[in-house]
């Protein structure tokens, strides 16, 4: 629902003869919608609402209008001639307690969305309705405003103590907001102990306690030493030479045999005439091939030894291809006790 903005004013008449006091309250207002503009020619409905002593006090008269706003916006009514809901205008006792007015708006016409716009305290005008009641008397001149009164304006607790802020700047004790603590009272005589009763059956054993946890695991021991490996093979003159990861070098025999003997150059024959070219001697026989030098075939690992097969049939042992392994680190310390599980319950 959109805000209804309410400009209101009570507009009173001056009595000329209180024996004729109209029973009524003119009032008029003008109503703006929520952006502030003119709700012009609109119907709409009004609750009036007189309160006895004070804004929430009691509803002693209350009065609805079906009505629409002018051109202008505006509304003019009086309120005692609207349609009664709760009271009798004309029994109002204006005498007796001051009265608030509450107004409230209802822009639909239902009267089942009535908006409250405030409540205000009716001030001395409106009070010429009870001169219709009280005979010639003559209204007093208003005395002089009262000085403002003393208000709590703030409260705080203290220990046990209610201290309160006066809006003068006073402070009161109140006095404590729990009464001290009594006297102990006497303790009475112990009564004489009654007969031991039998004994209860002994109750379930109760749960085993969690087992302790399990110690920390030793350290591992070091790493055994590298064992010995291949790192490169190189072939000086006729030989082969291995060298191994732990720096030995092994010379591993020939790759080829030596070279076999040159023959030996035939007997160069004696120079005959000048005929025809003699034959060319022959070459003599090749030498015997050399025995093949030694490669290696193969290599094998037994155990944790490296064992090299050269192509000679020999196997040598190259060491250990890995180290031995370090001793076993410390058992670890076993974890403490967990604790015992509660005793069961006594029987009865």
């Amino acid at each position: 629902m959109k805000k209804i903005f309410l400009f209101f004013s009570f507009c009173l008449l001056h009595f000329i003869s209180l024996a004729q006091v109209p029973q009524g309250i003119p009032y008029q207002s003008v109503v703006r919608n929520g952006i502030g503009a003119l709700l012009t020619n609109h119907p709409v409905s009004m609750r009036f609402s007189i309160h006895d002593s004070t804004m929430q006090g009691t509803i002693v008269y209350q009065e609805t209008h079906n009505t629409a706003t002018s051109n202008g916006g505006m509304v003019i009514l009086n309120i005692g001639q609207g349609t009664p809901a709760t009271g009798i205008f004309s029994a109002i006792n204006w005498g007796v307690n001051a009265k608030f007015m509450q107004v409230e708006l209802d822009t639909t016409t239902t009267g089942n969305n009535y908006v409250d716009l405030g409540t205000q305290a009716l001030m001395s005008v409106p009070y010429a309705l009870y001169a219709a009641t009280s005979g010639n008397a003559q209204v007093g001149p208003q005395g002089a405003t009262g000085a403002n009164g003393v208000s709590v304006a703030s409260s705080t607790i203290t220990n046990d103590s209610l201290y309160l802020i006066l809006s003068n700047g006073q402070t009161l004790n109140a006095g404590y907001v729990r009464g001290p603590q009594g006297i102990q009272g006497v303790a009475g005589n112990t009564g004489a102990t009654g007969p031991q009763g039998a004994l209860g059956a002994q109750g379930a054993t109760g749960p085993q306690g969690p087992i302790g946890l399990t110690g920390v695991t030793g350290a591992q021991g070091p790493a055994g030493t590298n064992g010995v490996s291949i790192t490169t093979t190189s072939v000086i003159g006729d030989s082969l030479f291995i060298a191994l990861s732990n720096g030995q070098t092994l010379n591993a025999g020939y790759v080829r045999g030596p070279q076999g003997i040159q023959g030996v150059a035939g007997n160069t024959g004696a120079t005959g005439p000048q005929g025809p070219i003699g034959l060319t001697g022959s070459t003599g026989p090749q030498g015997p091939a050399g025995t093949n030098g030694v490669s290696v075939t193969s290599s094998n690992v037994i155990g944790d030894s490296l064992y090299i097969n050269l192509s000679s049939g020999q196997i040598l042992n190259a060491g250990h291809v890995t180290g031995a392994m370090g001793p076993q680190g410390p058992i670890g310390l076993t974890g403490a006790t967990g604790a015992q599980g509660p005793i069961g319950l006594t029987g009865a």
